[in-house]
């Protein structure tokens, strides 16, 4: 099994991707155990070894963040540069899909406040009606910047529904749609990723959704915002930490936009 295991993944995949898929099988043999469907779960324990592939370099110097995202202010519409903007928060790809209008508020500033609370991702393209775990679910305050352009999407999206004639409901009402020969549509969440690529390309700065996610948890860190708040606004809390933090004050969720604003953009 060991060897099956390291020839058909660790040779196509990186390290850590095969260790979250281990660590995912082993969840499910382990709950057959436990419920009489299995005897035992012997990939229990098994070395995984080390992959063909180089571990990907998710560390981002401030530099090439800011040649990067000016490369995708000229190359980009405003729409699609506004999409990218939102990942600069920490945002998972599928809750940058998973972004409603009722989703959205603004507060005394007039600065944006996300209610993440829904996900889209390739598998549940119509939305999965939640985020990836509990502790995802949580506000998420944009800088005054990110505020104007979430304004852009918004104005865009709701241009799209009006030629393609359209009315959704509020559930349903996302702000990642297109239109195509006067018909709505959802974006597929891979749009975000060939997004990307398209400004890695023209600049030579190689950046994922992920990637910028990673930016902003070390940016905000070093900046010296409270790694407990950093967690929050990431959704990377433990399930106790996220009871914790149920009713967090938005004041949280703006200090982490402020340092991070300050330091970087």
């Amino acid at each position: 099994m060991k060897n099956i295991w390291q020839k058909e993944m660790l040779g196509q995949y990186r390290r850590n991707s095969v260790l979250t898929s281990n660590r995912l099988l082993n969840s499910i043999l382990n709950d057959a155990v436990k419920n009489g469907n299995l005897r035992q779960n012997k990939l229990s324990g098994i070395y995984l070894g080390e992959s063909e592939l180089e571990p990907l370099n998710k560390e981002l110097k401030i530099d090439d963040f800011q040649t990067w995202i000016k490369t995708a202010e000229e190359l980009l519409s405003t729409t699609h540069f506004a999409f990218v903007y939102l990942t600069i928060f920490g945002l998972r790809r599928g809750e940058v899909c998973g972004i409603r209008f009722m989703d959205v508020t603004f507060d005394s500033n007039n600065r944006a406040v996300l209610n993440i609370r829904d996900s889209r991702s390739n598998r549940t393209k119509d939305g999965a009606g939640r985020t990836k775990t509990e502790s995802s679910v949580r506000y998420v305050v944009l800088n005054d910047r990110g505020s104007e352009l979430l304004l852009q999407i918004m104005k865009t999206a709701k241009q799209v529904k009006k030629k393609a004639d359209v009315i959704v409901e509020q559930e349903k009402d996302y702000l990642s749609i297109r239109i195509k020969n006067n018909k709505y549509y959802l974006e597929r969440p891979a749009f975000l990723n060939k997004i990307f690529k398209r400004v890695s390309e023209e600049c030579g700065i190689y950046i994922t959704p992920h990637i910028m996610r990673h930016f902003f948890t070390t940016q905000s860190l070093i900046a010296g915002a409270r790694p407990e708040d950093v967690m929050h606004f990431l959704g990377h809390a433990s399930l106790q930490t996220t009871k914790q933090y149920t009713h967090i004050k938005e004041e949280r969720a703006h200090n982490v936009t402020d340092l991070f604003d300050k330091k970087v953009l």
